[in-house]
C-alpha cells in the first residue's frame, strides 16, 4: 500500500492527506499512517501539509537512471564494435 501512496503523490505532484485519500478511495487514517511511515524513512517530505517524494526516493531514482544510462552505453558500444568490423 505504501508504494501506491508514493505513486499517487507522484501523479498528483504532491498532495495532502485528504487529496490522496480521495484519489485512492482509501480512509484518511490509513493514508496518514502510510505517509507518516514514508516520512520517517525519508521517502516523502511534508511541506506545510503537502506531501511530496523525498530525498531518499529521489536518490533511488537517480541510481536507477545511472544504471539505465550505463546499460545504454554498454549496448551502444557493443553495437558500434559489431558494425565497425
Amino acid at each position: 500500500m505504501s508504494i501506491i501512496v508514493v505513486e499517487a503523490l507522484q501523479r498528483l505532484d504532491g498532495a495532502g492527506v485528504s487529496k490522496v485519500s480521495k484519489y485512492l478511495e482509501t480512509p484518511k487514517s490509513t493514508v496518514h499512517d502510510h505517509l507518516r511511515t514514508l516520512e520517517q524513512l525519508a521517502l516523502v517530505v511534508n511541506e506545510d501539509g503537502v506531501y511530496k517524494t523525498g530525498p531518499r526516493f529521489l536518490d533511488r531514482d537517480s541510481a536507477t537512471e545511472r544504471r539505465r544510462k550505463s546499460s545504454i552505453r554498454d549496448v551502444d558500444q557493443e553495437l558500434f564494435e559489431r558494425f565497425s568490423r
